[in-house]
């Protein structure tokens, strides 16, 4: 999946989260259960398996597919990767010069986002998706 799509000259600025189109949550509070059953060391020999078994079950009953499963774990593991590397990213001017953008207040991202005028653009992009973050 690309970050960025081209149109024309500009680029659109695009943040990964999880689609809407998948049914939420994928797994419900009984699903829950069976899979930490199912992964559970300390359960009895068959216990396991029984609780595998139940899992699938409650997944084709709910129609939740292997693909809607696998395509959240993807996004989410990037849109966690793309979070962390943001709050990472070191700031070389101004006023909170060497510290990392995690560690600015709110109103400073969002000066970077709308007022800097000479910020470079991947630090734009990291702000943005800590105040998109914020938001949920």
């Amino acid at each position: 999946m690309n970050i960025f799509s081209q149109f024309g000259r500009g680029f659109k600025f695009e943040i990964r989260s999880l689609p809407s189109d998948l049914p939420a949550p994928i797994f419900d509070e009984k699903g829950e259960k069976f899979l930490r059953l199912a992964l559970d060391r300390s359960a009895f020999e068959n216990e396991g398996d029984i609780a595998a078994v139940q899992l699938v079950r409650n997944l084709r009953r709910r129609q939740i597919s292997a693909e809607a499963i696998l395509k959240a774990f993807v996004q989410s593991t990037w849109a966690a990767r793309d979070l962390m590397s943001a709050r990472g990213r070191v700031l070389s001017f101004g006023k909170f010069r060497g510290r990392t953008l995690g560690e600015v207040p709110r109103h400073y991202l969002e000066w970077l986002v709308t007022g800097c005028t000479n910020c470079p653009f991947n630090l734009r992009r990291a702000a943005k998706i800590l105040l998109a973050a914020d938001k949920t």
